[in-house]
């Protein structure tokens, strides 16, 4: 059945020009046509259901799956379908068979007929294949109608069911064609417009597609048919009860642009709408939200590694869902579309998303090579690209640990790309999700100016969405950062801050890893270790790939714990994360875990790659200065104190010990270490 459905679509119809063909039309009003003369076929829903039935298979279709269809419950249906037969022949006078009997099966010869449905098909797929405004606009044109548009209502289910289903397909690839086609047109352009109506039209609750005719009318110089489409899109959906973010945050956003705004609107590059969201334009620069990701397997029929493909696509979809910070298509809908034979950018741009992973296997003698790439749907701009690899024998003795690798490196790769668009476009800022990320890149410079500007950005993106619980998180951490680095004589009301930031995250999304990382950590520091260990224990176990829930039970152990397990969680955290803004901090935990250990050469190494890093705060660093004078280093710990000295003039011993919270016997060595090097409980 895969074969004859992939033959069926690769099939270019064959002319309707001949004499002798038979010219069958199925979308509008159904009609059977030869010699350019309509045929006069018997008044029956039967006959004109079974020759849609036969035009529509992409394979034979067996008799008893006729009767099915078309006579559910009749005394005789096999009789039924020979006397539609028999009909059929008698009224179509051509000197060729249209049917093909082969034992149970029957099909239309295609050699014999023109179906309009295979033109539109294969136009249509051609074009959204090649692209091109010609090639597109021929697929619309040949279009006429909606699938059997006059067919009366049957009595049998069965075939209800199935009218429903192929007229569903055929809108969905009929948008996929006005969509692509709009994403060809110039922006403002009455083309345009008309085609993102006729778009609004088939599918009138996308939100996309709204916002891509507000911002054409806008760039076209139409400001009040721009605010006209908006106000009643508004009315409608307030009526339909149905809430719709982006167009909310497009009527403030639209309300303040003046008429000469379509002139520079204009200027600009026309946005790919195949997601129908354009951020570059400034009507919805405000409206970015957070990204929509759809995986996608590429699927070879027949291979071997075809079902590994679904499944590891479905592993990293639900993984990246479990991240709880971005919008994931579900992985039934990205195979259901895969399955329709449509390619990978249509797909996208069918589901609007924001990006695209692609997941390509390729077989290499015993190897199999699992490449991936990241791409951005708005301009197919290539953001990432990785192979694993596994030998074939452990491909699924190995999927239980790729899968959470390429989840969290695809996570900080999505999370490093809307860093660089929130802060390439300071404007974006006017939206939660672009100040959180504007927040993030500050925040990860680890340095108390850069922290305080991240605290403003995540103001305004809690105040934006008060449900945002990854912003509360980042803001929870913020806070943290000024009590145990940056503001230590303010440690407590800071901490207070911290929780209760922490504690809006947990309740806008209790299952959010981040915000229970950044409770974890506040509870840690105010002294509730169990606690802490309690919530990262559930961290992971709701998101088994997020890399700062595994970092942060290494921090915890390596302190107190077991320094094993941490030296073996803060390597699964860098093999998760390996470009972490945090790398600097699972030195750290290496550094202490193995002086606990007992190994000396492996501690100080671990402290110098702390101190080269050059986010490492001063708290990262003084712990660098101990480990090393504690090695018996002190001539690097010597330079990296007065490296310090530059953070901190005052740091000391009492600065050390009152943000770690140690145990004997690593505070008293390490207080040891201090001393050696001339340090003093308190500096000041």
């Amino acid at each position: 059945m895969g074969v004859a459905q992939q033959a069926a679509d690769a099939r270019v119809p064959c002319s309707c020009e001949t004499s002798d063909i038979v010219q069958i039309r199925l979308l509008g009003r159904f009609s059977v046509s030869l010699r350019d003369r309509e045929i006069a076929l018997p008044h029956s829903r039967k006959i004109r259901g079974l020759i849609a039935i036969l035009s529509v298979a992409r394979s034979p279709v067996q008799r008893s799956d006729l009767c099915d269809l078309l006579w559910d419950g009749a005394r005789d249906p096999r009789r039924e379908l020979r006397w539609c037969l028999s009909k059929i022949r008698s009224s179509i006078a051509s000197n060729r068979t249209l049917f093909c009997c082969e034992g149970p099966w029957l099909s239309i010869d295609r050699t014999a007929a023109f179906v309009d449905l295979d033109q539109f098909r294969h136009l249509a797929k051609s074009a959204l294949a090649s692209g091109g405004v010609d090639a597109l606009a021929r697929a619309d044109a040949s279009m006429t109608g909606l699938f059997m548009a006059d067919i009366e209502p049957f009595a049998t289910p069965r075939f209800e069911n199935w009218l429903e289903r192929h007229r569903s397909e055929v809108s969905i690839l009929h948008l996929s064609v006005l969509k692509a086609l709009a994403d060809e047109l110039p922006c403002g352009s009455p083309a345009r417009n008309d085609v993102l109506r006729r778009v609004i039209d088939q599918s009138p609750y996308e939100d996309d597609a709204h916002v891509a005719l507000i911002e054409s009318l806008a760039k076209a110089r139409l400001l009040n048919d721009a605010r006209r489409h908006l106000q009643n899109t508004l009315k409608i959906y307030r009526e339909e009860q149905i809430e719709t973010e982006k167009l909310e945050e497009m009527r403030s956003r639209i309300a303040e642009l003046p008429p000469s705004v379509a002139a520079s609107v204009r200027s600009r590059p026309p946005r790919n709408v195949g997601s129908f969201s354009a951020r570059g334009d400034a009507v919805s620069s405000a409206a970015r939200a957070r990204p929509i990701i759809a995986v996608m397997p590429s699927l070879a029929s027949g291979r071997a590694s075809e079902p590994f493909a679904r499944n590891l696509a479905r592993d990293v979809a639900v993984g990246l869902a479990t991240q709880r910070l971005f919008h994931v298509i579900s992985p039934d809908t990205v195979l259901m579309l895969i399955g329709r034979g449509l390619g990978h950018r249509t797909i996208g741009s069918n589901v609007s998303a924001d990006y695209i992973c692609s997941i390509e296997l390729e077989e290499r003698r015993s190897r199999l090579d699992i490449r991936l790439q990241l791409a951005r749907n708005r301009d197919h701009r290539l953001v990432w690209a990785q192979v694993f690899s596994v030998h074939e024998r452990a491909v699924h003795e190995a999927s239980a640990e790729i899968g959470p690798l390429i989840v969290s490196a695809l996570a900080g790769e999505l999370e490093r790309s809307e860093c660089a668009i929130a802060t390439s476009d300071p404007a974006s800022c006017a939206s939660a999700w672009a100040s959180h990320h504007r927040g993030l890149w500050h925040l990860h410079r680890f340095k108390s100016e850069d922290n305080e500007i991240a605290l403003g950005h995540f103001d305004q993106a809690v105040k934006l969405d008060p449900s945002f619980s990854r912003c509360h998180a980042a803001k929870s951490y913020a806070h943290w950062m000024n009590a145990f680095a940056f503001h230590p004589e303010d440690r407590s009301n800071e901490l207070s801050r911290a929780f209760d930031a922490a504690a809006q995250g947990l309740h806008s999304d209790p299952r959010d890893p981040g915000s229970q990382w950044s409770m974890a950590r506040v509870l840690w520091m105010s002294g509730d270790a169990s606690e802490a260990k309690s919530l990262i224990d559930r961290a992971i176990e709701h998101s088994p790939s997020y890399a700062l829930a595994h970092h942060a039970r290494s921090f915890a152990e390596c302190l107190s714990g077991d320094a094993k397990l941490a030296i073996a969680e803060s390597d699964l955290a860098a093999r998760l994360s390996p470009f972490d803004p945090w790398r600097y901090a699972m030195h750290g935990v290496q550094a202490v875990s193995n002086l606990r250990l007992g190994n000396l050469d492996a501690a100080a190494t671990a402290a110098r790659s702390l101190t080269s890093s050059p986010n490492a705060h001063v708290q990262a660093r003084g712990l660098a200065v101990l480990i090393l004078a504690a090695c018996g280093k002190l001539a690097d710990a010597s330079k990296e104190l007065r490296t310090v000295r530059t953070l901190r003039a005052s740091y000391g011993l009492s600065d050390f010990l009152g943000a770690y919270h140690l145990k004997e016997p690593l505070r008293r060595t390490l207080v040891k270490a201090g001393r050696s090097l001339g340090m003093q409980k308190s500096e000041a």
